[in-house]
């Protein structure tokens, strides 16, 4: 069993105090641009899906406020209802082939910030886990995804897994490796981390790490 490739980050926030008493994955929530790395990262999460047999959210959010701010304004404003059509197509789409896999999935067209959207659905939904791409479309559609990522890991209110684009086709999740320092936090991600793993199968391994730094004025002191 490899290490999970895709959890390049896997949070998990004080807030959260079902991540003390529920032992699986129940909601899944996935962010989408549309973007390459959106596609890799929502089948990370229909993969952690199928392997919780749990429900799968896709979320939009559609950006109308960058409508108004561009200089295109009145012209892009003329195409919103045609935009979200389009939007709403592609989201269905998304489902359809999560869907085809077994999966329970429903999806969500939302307007607004993305990090914001994203975490009212994910609150709404009590969700377990939001899993979203580490980049999202160049230009202007980088806003909404490439910094949404962070904005997630440090706003949302349940655990949180980016996927980057290197990260390649999923496979289940057998080894999570978990840096603790031994705070409440640490021992909340470690609970997080025992959640994505599930089950109780023997080749499924939770791999706590502490580093331990010796400050370089007391290498010369006695033992």
């Amino acid at each position: 069993a490899g290490p999970v490739g895709a959890a390049r980050t896997l949070r998990a926030s004080t807030h959260d105090e079902s991540m003390k008493t529920r032992s699986a994955l129940r909601t899944i929530v996935a962010a989408t641009d549309f973007s390459a790395n959106a596609e890799v990262a929502l089948a990370w999460a229909a993969q952690l899906a199928r392997q919780h047999r749990a429900t799968l959210v896709l979320v939009h959010a559609f950006h109308s406020e960058l409508i108004a701010l561009s200089e295109l304004g009145p012209l892009l404003r003329a195409q919103r209802g045609p935009m979200r059509a389009r939007a709403m197509a592609a989201l269905e789409r998304e489902a359809e082939r999560a869907r085809s896999t077994g999966v329970r999935t429903d999806c969500e067209l939302r307007t607004g910030a993305a990090f914001r959207t994203v975490i009212a659905v994910a609150e709404r939904r009590k969700a377990d886990l939001i899993v979203a791409g580490t980049r999202g479309h160049t230009t202007w559609r980088s806003l909404l995804l490439g910094s949404t990522a962070a904005r997630l890991v440090r706003h949302a209110r349940c655990a949180v897994m980016t996927v980057h684009p290197s990260d390649g086709p999923p496979r289940p999740v057998r080894t999570v490796l978990v840096a603790t320092d031994f705070s409440e936090e640490a021992a909340l991600a470690a609970a997080a981390a025992t959640r994505v793993l599930g089950g109780s199968e023997v080749d499924r391994r939770l791999v706590l790490l502490h580093a331990y730094d010796v400050p370089f004025e007391a290498t010369s002191l006695p033992d």
